[in-house]
């Protein structure tokens, strides 16, 4: 992994984590965002952060007939959702995250990220515009 690369991803999860501590504790394990986990940023502008911690075991890490490779598997996955609503619309920014780890194999370790934007805008006569924009790196593991 390239040092830029693990730079930003270590300022992503930091900046997920003191978002998650942000919410109340019950709330962050959901793993979902919840109105009650909500933090007012401005008039009209809350923040929706969680996230969700996985640990388990895989017997079969690259699902092949033959050779299996067995391992701990542990996930993070934070989010974040931003919402800012006024009298003619809301408009909301999004990010998913799924880290990856592998105890045994860190070659099929992975990185998702899915960014979204979202608006609704109502004019003062009768057309309404709605624009959704969304980005997802999603690289696929070594199967």
């Amino acid at each position: 992994m390239p040092a830029p690369f693990a730079k930003r991803q270590a300022v992503v999860l930091a900046a997920m984590a003191v978002a998650a501590m942000t919410a109340p504790l019950a709330h962050a394990q959901q793993g979902a965002p919840t109105k009650e986990g909500a933090v007012k940023l401005a008039e009209g502008v809350v923040m929706y952060p969680s996230v969700k911690l996985s640990m388990g075991h895989d017997d079969n890490v690259r699902a092949v007939n033959t050779g299996a490779i067995s391992s701990s598997v542990t996930v993070l996955a934070p989010q974040l959702k931003v919402e800012a609503q006024n009298k003619s619309g809301l408009y909301t920014l999004s990010y998913n995250g799924a880290y990856t780890s592998y105890n045994s194999l860190s070659t099929d370790n992975t990185n998702n990220h899915n960014l979204g934007a979202t608006g609704a805008h109502e004019f003062s006569a009768p057309p309404r515009v709605r624009i959704v924009v969304a980005s997802i790196d999603q690289p696929r593991g070594r199967r």
